[in-house]
């Protein structure tokens, strides 16, 4: 496996915080606390699961659940969960005994990859892809917005960490109550905007440009090169925040599904504008741009990259993909170096262009 490169202190990475907290038990080992169990619901009824034999049980997996001993045990498992990448939240909630929504999505993208690896012709990829989306419609929901977009996605419910934290079931007990999480018939906020919203679409104009000349891509862009499409984009959010999405994509068959690649973006030029110095903790603001946003093995993401003290704002935004970013002979990224902090090395000329341009309507 090609060695990347290791930016200093993890920069722009999300943190494994509080692991070691009584709440947040190893991911390796299982074990219940007193103020977070596994449990299964039988009707009005919560029988405790005490035994790790019954817990690998699976067919009772549709009855269980995670208890919280108070409604603030749970607020602050939510905060604690929040700070986790997601196979971490999905490897800690598995180990306490419960299958999560988020890891039978994250099975279900392995299994539609198998399916298209196996497939031996379109027609044969068809009849499984039809047997494998009546699997999954009732526990997921597809891109009805792009009829290309093969993969499953996970109902909207609020935020990202609830569905790692229920079964099928979307249930939860805090104290003697029990609660289920309402997942909505549509795709989230996040998804949505990557998947089923509309953008320019680039290609490669040569191996040494990116895109032509006369490309005009505003506040986002779909990057497509080698059978990968790459997606990025930029919106308002509150209090004058600019938000950024990305995410990929990979051809298969007739159609895309989600998949990771390697991201890099440069953002600047916007008046009176606060960048985040890291995207993902809570580090401050800068009004000076930072070099580059560097994400790798990103599937989806999105992140708060900084506010303006206005209501409109106007700049431009650079994205390099794995693709496009300056490798060794080895097929290692070459590194870069500016204000003291190691890049991956990313050539303008190569650049996708993007044109900021958002306002509060």
């Amino acid at each position: 496996m090609k060695q990347k490169l290791f930016l200093g202190a993890l920069l722009f990475s999300f943190v494994l915080c509080s692991c070691n907290d009584d709440d947040i038990a190893s991911s390796s080992k299982i074990s219940n606390t007193p103020s977070i169990q596994l449990v299964q619901v039988s009707g009005d009824s919560v029988i405790p699961i005490v035994s790790s034999k019954t817990r690998t049980n699976d067919s009772e997996q549709s009855n269980y659940a995670i208890k919280f001993a108070t409604q603030g045990d749970y607020e602050n498992f939510i905060t604690k969960m929040t700070a986790l990448k997601s196979n971490e939240r999905i490897n800690y909630i598995d180990s306490i005994g419960l299958t999560s929504m988020q890891k039978i999505l994250t099975d279900a993208d392995k299994e539609l990859d198998k399916i298209g690896n196996e497939a031996t012709s379109e027609g044969y990829f068809r009849t499984k892809y039809q047997q494998y989306k009546n699997k999954y419609k009732s526990l997921f929901i597809f891109n009805t917005f792009d009829p290309s977009d093969l993969s499953p996605y996970m109902k909207d419910c609020g935020n990202d960490v609830n569905p790692c934290i229920v079964g099928t079931n979307h249930l939860i007990v805090i104290g003697n109550t029990i609660k289920k999480i309402n997942f909505q018939n549509r795709m989230t906020e996040n998804d949505s905007i990557l998947f089923a919203t509309p953008y320019n679409t680039s290609v490669p104009k040569s191996l040494t440009r990116s895109t032509e000349d006369n490309t005009v891509n505003e506040n986002g862009v779909i990057y497509k090169q080698d059978g990968i499409k790459h997606i990025v984009s930029f919106y308002f959010y509150e209090a004058n925040a600019i938000r950024m999405h990305l995410g990929a994509q990979k051809h298969m068959w007739y159609g895309w599904k989600r998949t990771s690649r390697d991201f890099f973006v440069k953002v600047g030029g916007i008046i009176d504008f606060h960048y985040a110095v890291n995207p993902d903790k809570d580090e401050g603001f800068t009004s000076t741009p930072l070099y580059m946003y560097v994400y790798e093995n990103v599937s989806t993401y999105e992140a708060v990259i900084g506010y303006s003290d206005y209501s409109s704002a106007s700049g431009t935004a650079q994205l390099w993909t794995e693709q496009s970013a300056e490798k060794d002979e080895s097929g290692n990224y070459c590194a870069d170096v500016q204000r003291g902090k190691q890049y991956p090395l990313c050539l303008p000329e190569k650049a996708i262009n993007i044109r900021i341009n958002l306002s509060h309507q």
